[in-house]
């Protein structure tokens, strides 16, 4: 219920629809349609607003221990998973071994949603 009366703060939708659309996704399985008053395409300016008290957002685990030189609190939502797709990017002519390796093994496990 905490959440519902907040102001969010997303990722732009132009910028990163799909990630956007998990966004509020999440939201609506957790109960209500965020009200999103802030849009930006990066997540430092996304996590420096909300330090600024202009809203909250939800963001991924791994930047809470990037970013834990802010003044913020994180919440863990790992009870309300949420899947997004990754790519992998590099370049061709620069593979090495370790890189030809992990694309082989992980397009071979991931066939059926990686996109290379």
């Amino acid at each position: 219920k905490y959440l519902q009366n907040q102001p969010f703060i997303f990722f732009n939708q132009d910028y990163a629809p799909d990630y956007h659309r998990k966004l509020i996704e999440l939201c609506q399985r957790l109960g209500f349609y965020p009200e999103i008053v802030h849009e930006a395409n990066n997540v430092h300016s996304i996590l420096r607003l909300v330090e600024n008290g202009a809203g909250v957002s939800i963001v991924p685990r791994s930047l809470k221990e990037q970013y834990n030189f802010l003044k913020l609190s994180f919440y863990d939502l790992s009870n309300f998973p949420i899947s997004t797709e990754v790519v992998l990017a590099y370049k061709p002519r620069n593979a090495h071994l370790p890189a030809e390796w992990f694309i082989k093994r992980y397009t071979n496990l991931f066939n059926s949603t990686s996109v290379l």
